[in-house]
């Protein structure tokens, strides 16, 4: 039973280790994410890129997708706490705020955030890292339809744990 159990756990893991991934670096960033995801650096809204997962169907309107914005912060003296704040007060406003929490990816500290907020129309549930470093803040964003939202959530958190700042 013990190596049936064994079995079945490596024929799972099977496809996760050899997923091809295409990896970004710049020189502030660098994160990977699986080759079948589109990866958009038209700078869209203000962001760095935008990652779109793959189209369910022809009905599917919404493409959940991950976005990261970089914001300047050179002067203002906020460190992660106040930024967090401010993040929360604002999500507050146009919607609910789920999880607000901090740990460490990478050797950065980060805040991680899970709210739903109603946007043009659609009922959306967003995953964020917060991260200030370098008088920088950059916010790295997982947009979903809410009741689409755990369908790539497991590769979602592989993609955000692969984030590293130089």
């Amino acid at each position: 039973m013990k190596n049936f159990i064994l079995l079945i756990i490596n024929f799972i893991s099977i496809p996760i280790i050899g997923q091809d991934l295409k990896t970004i670096k710049t020189s502030d960033y660098e994160i990977s994410y699986p080759s079948n995801f589109r990866y958009d650096d038209s700078k869209t809204r203000g962001t760095e890129f935008i990652i779109y997962t793959e189209k369910e169907d022809e009905k599917d309107t919404f493409i959940e997708n991950i976005n990261l914005l970089i914001q300047n912060l050179k002067g203002y003296k906020i460190d992660l706490n106040q930024y967090v704040i401010i993040t929360e007060n604002q999500i507050k406003e146009n919607g609910k705020l789920i999880e607000s929490k901090r740990t460490r990816v990478n050797n950065s500290e980060i805040h991680s955030l899970s709210y739903t907020a109603n946007l043009t129309g659609r009922n959306l549930k967003f995953y964020q890292y917060l991260i200030i470093q370098n008088e920088k803040a950059y916010i790295l964003t997982y947009s979903a339809e809410i009741d689409k939202f755990d369908v790539f959530f497991p590769e979602i958190i592989k993609i955000f744990n692969s984030f590293s700042i130089k």
